[in-house]
């Protein structure tokens, strides 16, 4: 894929977040192909890197955010694992501890975001060659010289 500038990838976003300048986690998601609850959790995990805003009850990202972030160099951040130093058997069945994980969010966030970019790019070349055959067509169609033939008088079709 070609670089893409800031003005490019807000315009894209914006479009993603139906003309909006903010996006829903759900929007958020489903434009970098995630699940929403894993952005949730990320989020409340202090992990996920895009920076929210609470308006009310509603979580939203600004699409300027998104795309600064996207568009940055940073490198990614590194988490650390914790190794339990001792697990003592438990009667009942409880909740297992989530293995820390490096955050891979970054770069699933783009390879989801290029991904969708590059089936739109893919979608608009197909758009723009069905319209050039129907424009070369419409073209053709027009240029054709239709010729009624030679008029007939009533009395020569009775003999």
């Amino acid at each position: 894929m070609d670089a893409m500038n800031n003005a490019d990838l807000l315009t894209q976003l914006q479009v993603m977040s139906g003309g909006s300048l903010v996006m829903s986690t759900e929007q958020l998601a489903k434009s970098l192909s995630m699940n929403p609850k894993v952005i949730s959790r990320m989020r409340q995990e202090g992990r996920f890197p895009i920076v929210h805003k609470s308006i009310g009850s509603k979580i939203v990202y600004s699409i300027v955010t998104v795309a600064n972030y996207l568009l940055s160099n940073e490198p990614e951040p590194q988490v650390q694992v914790i190794v339990p130093t001792k697990i003592e058997p438990q009667k009942r069945r409880a909740n297992s501890a989530k293995a820390p994980l490096p955050d891979l969010s970054r770069k699933m966030l783009l390879r989801a975001f290029t991904s969708t970019l590059e089936v739109q790019q893919s979608n608009i070349e197909r758009l723009l060659w069905v319209l050039n055959t129907k424009s070369m067509a419409e073209d053709m169609n027009s240029s054709l010289v239709v010729n009624p033939g030679p008029k007939r008088n009533i009395s020569d079709l009775k003999n």
